[in-house]
């Protein structure tokens, strides 16, 4: 495989570049002499109210570049110099390592259980559950083994509530659980996702369980790639810019379901799982895009 131009610019001539081109998609596919810059610059800190801050060490926002061809909103399709806002909120390690631990297992009884065959959506190769996550179990045993998902439950109402405008009264305590719909991700070496979006009016979300090996250093293999559009208004090359996610655990991501989106393959010699819980909102709207001067 050719190497890229520059270690921070993927295209063509790339494996990762071709995953970021998408060309196979009917909604995420750009022309295939489309080029990616690496978003290497840290997020912004947020303060983090009281109640959350029993849940959350951290809080940072990120902004993306808008893809002009590929916004949510009509009346920025043919304007360039905006950005979607994407957050990301560390769990506290005191809470965030059992709540792994619970995950993990789930995760992986769930895989070899013969009544969950898995589902096929963005996955090469990998299990992806049904989605059904927070939904209440009949059996009082397995409703109480689940009910590490419905502390991410929690945990995302919380979030949500720190998104709330600073004139907005917040009281993460008493959030109402959102309306949402969740699923687990088993990536194991060399499993990808491919480039794929959401509802594109509604917030989705991740939360990372186990990095599988997959370190920061390793980017942009194994992370999670959001694509953006342009990152400078003058120059022509690159054409789009990107930001990799590592999957640290104990972190939640959320994001505007209209940024196109894919999990790169990692070689690995070993067999660690890189595990995740994807979940999509059913009403919660995140704001418009955000002009960047």
């Amino acid at each position: 495989m050719a190497a890229a131009r520059a270690a921070e610019v993927l295209d063509a001539s790339t494996a990762e570049g071709i995953a970021l081109i998408a060309h196979t998609s009917k909604s995420c596919g750009v022309p295939p002499h489309s080029s990616f810059e690496l978003l290497d610059r840290a997020g912004a800190a947020m303060p983090l109210s009281p109640d959350a801050s029993a849940w959350f060490s951290r809080h940072e926002v990120h902004r993306l570049p808008c893809d002009s061809g590929l916004t949510r909103l009509a009346r920025y399709k043919s304007r360039m110099g905006f950005a979607d806002e994407l957050h990301c909120f560390t769990m506290q390690k005191s809470a965030a390592d059992p709540l792994n631990v619970r995950l993990n297992t789930i995760a992986h009884s769930t895989e070899k259980s013969p009544e969950h065959t898995g589902v096929n959506r963005s996955n090469q190769g990998g299990f992806q559950s049904r989605a059904d996550l927070f939904t209440t179990r009949e059996d009082a045993d397995a409703d109480r083994r689940s009910s590490a998902c419905r502390m991410i439950h929690s945990a995302l109402a919380v979030a949500l509530q720190e998104l709330q405008p600073a004139d907005v009264e917040r009281d993460p305590a008493a959030a109402e659980l959102p309306a949402a719909y969740a699923w687990l991700n088993i990536n194991r070496a060399t499993d990808a996702n491919l480039m794929h979006i959401h509802d594109p009016e509604l917030w989705s979300a991740v939360y990372f369980v186990s990095s599988g090996g997959v370190t920061a250093a390793s980017k942009p293999a194994g992370h999670l790639v959001f694509r953006g559009g342009r990152n400078s208004l003058k120059a022509a090359y690159p054409s789009h810019s990107f930001l990799a996610v590592p999957p640290q655990p104990g972190t939640l991501w959320l994001f505007p379901g209209s940024v196109p989106h894919c999990v790169l393959p990692f070689a690995s010699r070993t067999n660690a799982s890189r595990v995740s819980v994807a979940i999509n909102f059913l009403e919660d709207t995140p704001p418009p895009p955000v002009y960047v001067p």
